[in-house]
């Protein structure tokens, strides 16, 4: 009996397995996903398949994410840093309910896009994307630091580069 009930959860791990295969299946091609989510506070809707310059910072989060929220002052930091350079950096706040999105999106301020159904699945958050300027996906990282942003603009460089992807 218990050779069948081992090899009937084998079963099951298998299928939630590749379920989240194909959940995954839109970022395997390496490009981001063709939807369009509202930015808060501006009545837009922004495109994430394409970015108005050749290089975009796309950071996902969520509201129920302690470590999104720890990370939350770096990643406003490297966003603004990132617009001073040229690169068009977005942040994406979703995979709650729309209160919790729309309370958690005005921290990151107006322009934040939101995404409370998820319609960019994640396999984990924070994630950090860069891509280019046809959507082409040239780096995704999981996890971001958790600290205050430096005040030496050559550390916050290194965190660009290092922690989410930035050339």
């Amino acid at each position: 009996m218990r050779p069948r009930w081992t090899a009937a959860l084998l079963a099951a791990i298998a299928v939630a397995v590749a379920a989240g295969l194909g959940r995954r299946a839109a970022h395997s091609r390496g490009v981001m996903p063709d939807i369009r989510l509202a930015a808060l506070g501006t009545g837009a809707t922004v495109a994430l398949n394409s970015c108005p310059t050749p290089t975009c910072l796309t950071v996902y989060v969520s509201p129920w994410c302690p470590h999104c929220r720890r990370s939350g002052p770096v990643i406003k930091a490297v966003a603004q840093d990132a617009r001073r350079r040229g690169i068009t950096a977005r942040v994406i706040v979703g995979n709650d309910s729309e209160k919790a999105v729309r309370a958690y999106a005005a921290h990151f301020g107006a322009g934040t896009l939101l995404d409370p159904g998820a319609l960019f699945s994640q396999d984990g958050v924070p994630t950090a994307y860069v891509s280019d300027a046809q959507g082409r996906i040239q780096s995704k990282i999981f996890g971001l630091p958790e600290s205050a942003p430096p005040d030496d603009l050559a550390k916050l460089r290194e965190i660009e580069r290092r922690d989410f992807g930035l050339p």
